[in-house]
């Protein structure tokens, strides 16, 4: 049989072009490191738990603590002074695409930063981050993050909740709404 492209198929090949070119921004990704919106990228706890966490059982803001620099504006690898963009690039035989790659660097970077004060006043008794917001806490119309049980501000309840300092407060409100921001939809 021989195939031809008639008027349909004409027809059916522009609108398939139409389309492409519209949703072509929403494709697209950007190279790793490059800033783009959580909401755009892979959830990175599901990254990690899939692709990392078989070798690499600690959690991943202690990984990045123990093992990871902020040098030049790039993350490094604290022993080999590696870029850890390009480590993630092909790594012990696991190889991810720039989306995945991009929102690991963004955990990691986030996790550096927080200096770890979600494991020194939450842990005890929230366990992970990430569990605390996804099944506890909402942002509302205001992008203000709140409690599901009761709706209260997570802001106010931290003022004498936990022992957090208003510093310390301040990195867990941005925290807990990022994990809000990078969950799946």
């Amino acid at each position: 049989m021989r195939w031809r492209i008639t008027a349909g198929h004409a027809g059916l090949a522009a609108a398939t072009c139409l389309v492409l070119s519209a949703l072509w921004p929403l494709l697209t990704v950007a190279p790793a490191g490059a800033e783009q919106p959580a909401s755009t990228l892979p959830d990175p706890h599901a990254v990690f738990e899939q692709r990392c966490k078989s070798c690499h059982t600690a959690h991943g803001a202690d990984l990045a603590r123990l093992n990871l620099v902020d040098k030049d504006g790039a993350l490094r690898v604290t022993r080999s002074g590696q870029a850890l963009s390009d480590l993630l690039k092909a790594h012990h035989g696991v190889r991810l695409n720039a989306a995945q790659t991009s929102s690991l660097v963004d955990m990691m970077r986030r996790g550096l930063a927080s200096g770890g004060v979600f494991q020194h006043r939450c842990a005890t008794c929230h366990d992970k981050a990430v569990t605390l917001a996804r099944d506890r806490l909402h942002l509302d119309g205001a992008g203000t993050l709140r409690t599901r049980a009761g709706d209260k501000s997570v802001a106010d309840m931290l003022k004498d909740h936990g022992g957090a300092t208003p510093e310390e407060a301040g990195v867990l409100l941005d925290m807990l709404a990022w994990q809000l921001r990078t969950q799946p939809r």
